[in-house]
C-alpha cells in the first residue's frame, strides 16, 4: 500500500478516528486492517493489543501472522496453522516459546492472519465467531500492486461488489488453470481460488495478481483516483485563509475567501463496466465524544461562473453528499472544492469524508480526510519531554511571516512581512533520533529476480546507488522514483578526501597553517572566502546530507552547529551573487545560515508544527533574521538512507 499519514489536530480538535468491524470465523482468517490504531498516548499499538478480545467474547485469538518488513515473505502461507513460521512472516502467540515473535507493531493499515479458536470447548473452524470492532485513524488508501507478482491486499466494500465489478476495469480476468485471486479458507486453513462473480468482503485480505500489461500500478476499481497530496493520505488545504473568493454562500453578499483543493478521476477503456454509477463524496460527522463542531472548516463544491475568471459554490452545508458524476471510459475529469475556515487559532483541523465508487449492487469505499491549518500564533517549544523520538523522512512547509526590516532607523527590527513566502524543508531521522537536512532525495523499493520476493521502501541520496533498486510509480511504462526536493536548502561544498583533491586539501593546511590537522567544513569555508578567483582544483562536490543538533519529538526540535552553519562559499553553485558566465560576478560574498526549528510541546498524533527562525550573514552589511511557522508531515518511516 501507499505509505500514508495523517496529520491530526492538536487541541482543542483532535483527529476523526473511525471503528473498523471484522467479522471473524473460527481458525485462520485473512484480515485486513482498514485503519491505524494508536495507544490512549500516541504510541504504536502492536498486534495482540490491536485484537484483543473482551471477556465476554467466546473467542480469543491465541496466533497472528504478519508479513515481515525485514524479510522477504513468501508468495502464500500454505498452512497458516503450522507452528513454525514460514520464512519473511512474523509469528505472534499468546504463549511464545524460545525464540519466537512476542511483540508485532500494528503501525500501517494493512493484511493480517489471525487464528481463531473457542475461550472454552471445542468448535467446528469455519464457523461464524463474532466480530472485532478496530478503532484508529484514517487515511486515503489505494493498493500499489507488483505487477504479475502477488500481493496481500484488502478493499473499503459496502454491498454486494463482486471481483469482476472491483478488477474487471484493472485487467484482472480470472482463469481456472492460472488463478488470479484467492481468499483464506477458515475451514480447511488453506487459499483457495475466487471466481469473477465471488463477493468480494470488506475486512478480508485476498492474495491477487494483476497482469504485467497494466499501466499504473496504483490502480483499484473502475474509477482511479488522484488528488495532490495522495501518497500523504489527505487532501490537504494548508495554511489559511484563502487566496481564492467566492460569493458567500450563507449570504450577506461578501466574498468568502477560500483555499482550493481538485480531485482527478479518471476511468479506463479496458474492462469498461456498464454497472459504473457513478462517484460520490460524503461527510463522515464527528461523534458526540469528539469535540470540533461541523460548521468549522465547511467544504464547498466549485464551478466556473460562464464567462468570467470566477468561482463560484454548487452546495454548501456539513453532512451532506455531493454527486461528483460518472466518467466516460478512456477519460478523466476534475472536480474542484474550495474550504473556508471558520476559527481564528492556528491549531489544524480534520475532518472525515468518505469516496465511493458505486458499482454492482454496492460501492468500493476510500476514507478521505480533509485537513487544514488556520493562521494565529504558534508558541515556541521547550526541551523533548518524551523519549520517544520520530524516525523517518520529513517534509515539512516553512510560512515565512516576519523578516529583518533594513530601512528602518532603529537598528533593523524583525517586522511583518507584507505577504507570505512559503519554502520547503527536508529533514530525516534515524534510529537514533537525531535529525538531518537534506536538499533532495529518492523514493524507491527494493528489486529482486525472484517474483515472490516482497520490494522494501528505500530512500536513495546518491546518484550511484540508483540503478540498484526500482521505482514505485509507472510512467510511461516504467517505473521511476518519487523524488522530493528542496532548492531552498543546497548543502555544502564537500571537504572530505574522498571528494576534494590533495593538492588543494594541502595547500588550504599550508594557507592557514594547518600543520597535518584534517580540514573540516570552516576551513574550506575561509581559505576560498579570501580569493578572488575560483582555484582551479576546486571539485563541485557537495553534501547530501548535513549533520544538525537536537532531539525529533514534540518539544524538541532540530538547529544547525554553531561550528557548522550551512556554508555558502564564494563559488557554491547556489550563491546568490555569483553568476557561472559573467567575468565580473565568478565570486560571490561568503554566506553562512543557521536555523533552529523548534517543535510544539504536544502530543504527535500525525503531524508536528512548531516556529522557525534563520540568522543569514553575508547578505547585507547586518545579519538577517527571518521567521516563521512550520508544520511537517512524515512522508516515510524508512530510517536508512542509501
Amino acid at each position: 500500500m501507499l505509505m500514508a499519514f495523517l496529520w491530526l489536530g492538536i487541541p482543542p480538535v483532535a483527529a476523526v478516528d473511525r471503528t473498523q468491524v471484522l467479522p471473524l470465523s473460527y481458525g485462520w482468517n485473512a484480515v485486513w486492517m482498514e485503519v491505524t490504531p494508536r495507544n490512549p498516548d500516541g504510541s504504536t499499538a502492536t498486534a495482540d493489543e490491536v485484537f484483543a478480545t473482551a471477556e465476554s467474547d467466546p473467542f480469543v485469538i491465541d496466533q497472528i501472522a504478519v508479513a515481515s518488513e525485514a524479510e522477504n515473505p513468501k508468495r502464500f502461507v500454505t498452512n497458516p496453522a503450522n507452528t513454525t513460521p514460514q520464512v519473511g512472516w512474523l509469528l505472534w502467540k499468546r504463549s511464545p516459546g524460545s525464540g519466537e515473535t512476542d511483540s508485532i507493531l500494528a503501525q500501517r493499515p494493512g493484511a493480517f492472519l489471525v487464528r481463531v479458536v473457542p475461550r472454552s470447548g471445542t468448535v467446528q473452524n469455519g464457523t461464524p465467531a463474532g466480530t472485532l470492532r478496530i478503532t484508529g485513524r484514517t487515511s486515503f488508501q489505494r493498493p500499489s500492486w507488483n505487477r504479475d507478482r502477488f500481493s496481500l491486499v484488502g478493499f473499503g466494500i459496502e454491498g454486494g461488489v463482486t471481483f469482476a465489478d472491483l478488477l474487471g476495469a484493472a485487467g484482472w480476468t480470472p482463469s481456472a488453470e492460472i488463478p488470479k485471486a484467492f481468499r483464506l479458507d477458515p475451514a480447511t486453513g488453506q487459499w483457495v481460488a475466487v471466481g469473477s462473480t465471488d463477493p468480494v468482503v470488506a475486512g478480508q485480505a485476498y492474495w491477487i495478481s494483476l497482469p504485467f500489461q497494466l499501466p499504473d500500478t496504483r490502480y483499484a476499481g473502475p474509477i482511479g483516483i488522484d488528488f495532490n497530496g495522495a501518497l500523504l493520505g489527505r487532501l490537504d488545504f494548508g495554511r489559511g485563509p484563502g487566496a481564492t473568493r467566492i460569493e458567500n454562500p450563507t449570504g450577506g453578499g461578501n466574498l468568502l475567501p477560500v483555499s482550493t483543493a481538485e480531485l482527478t478521476l479518471t476511468r479506463r477503456n479496458q474492462g469498461a463496466a456498464a454497472n459504473v454509477q457513478g462517484v460520490t463524496l460524503s461527510r463522515i460527522l464527528p461523534t458526540a465524544a469528539q469535540s470540533e463542531a461541523a460548521a468549522e472548516m465547511p467544504l464547498f463544491r466549485l464551478e466556473r461562473v460562464p464567462g468570467q475568471l470566477q468561482w463560484r459554490s454548487t452546495t454548501t452545508g456539513p453532512g451532506q453528499t455531493w454527486e461528483l458524476g460518472t466518467v466516460a471510459p478512456g477519460s478523466s475529469q476534475s472536480v474542484s472544492f474550495g474550504l473556508s475556515r471558520n476559527w481564528i487559532d492556528n491549531a489544524p483541523r480534520e475532518h472525515l469524508y468518505q469516496l465511493r465508487v458505486r458499482v454492482g449492487s454496492g460501492a468500493i469505499v476510500f476514507d478521505l480526510p480533509v485537513v487544514a491549518s488556520g493562521n494565529g500564533p504558534v508558541g515556541l517549544g521547550s526541551n523533548p519531554t518524551s523519549t520517544a523520538t520520530l524516525p523517518g523522512l520529513w517534509m515539512g512547509t516553512i510560512a515565512i511571516d516576519q523578516v529583518t526590516s533594513l530601512t528602518a532607523t532603529n537598528g533593523q527590527p524583525v517586522v511583518p512581512t507584507e505577504s507570505t513566502a512559503s519554502i520547503r524543508i527536508l529533514i530525516h531521522v534515524g534510529t537514533n533520533g537525531v535529525p538531518v537536512l537534506l536538499s533532495r532525495v529518492l523514493l524507491m523499493q527494493t528489486r529482486a529476480a525472484d517474483p515472490s520476493v516482497r520490494s522494501t521502501p528505500v530512500l536513495v541520496l546518491s546518484e550511484s546507488q540508483i540503478p540498484f533498486f526500482e521505482g514505485i510509480e509507472e510512467r510511461g511504462g516504467k517505473k521511476v522514483g518519487v523524488r522530493f526536493e528542496s532548492a531552498f536548502f543546497d548543502l555544502p561544498r564537500d571537504w572530505r578526501p574522498t571528494a576534494q583533491r590533495p593538492e588543494l586539501l594541502l595547500e588550504i593546511q599550508q594557507t592557514l597553517n594547518l600543520g597535518s590537522s584534517p580540514v573540516v567544513a570552516t576551513n574550506l569555508f575561509d581559505f576560498l572566502a579570501a580569493r578572488l578567483s575560483r582555484p582551479p582544483q576546486l571539485n563541485e562536490a557537495y553534501w547530501d546530507r548535513w549533520p544538525l543538533e537536537g532531539t525529533w519529538a514534540p518539544g524538541g526540535g532540530a538547529r544547525t552547529p554553531a561550528d557548522a552553519p550551512l556554508f555558502l562559499d564564494p563559488f557554491h553553485r547556489s550563491n546568490p551573487f555569483r553568476h557561472a558566465f559573467h567575468p565580473q560576478h565568478e565570486a560571490g560574498y561568503p554566506i553562512r545560515r543557521a536555523f533552529v526549528l523548534s517543535l510544539d510541546n504536544q502530543p504527535f498524533q500525525g503531524e508536528l508544527t512548531g516556529t522557525y527562525e534563520e540568522t543569514i550573514s553575508g547578505l547585507a552589511t547586518a545579519d538577517l533574521v527571518y521567521r516563521g511557522k512550520v508544520s511537517l508531515q512524515r512522508l516515510s518511516d524508512v530510517t536508512d538512507l542509501r
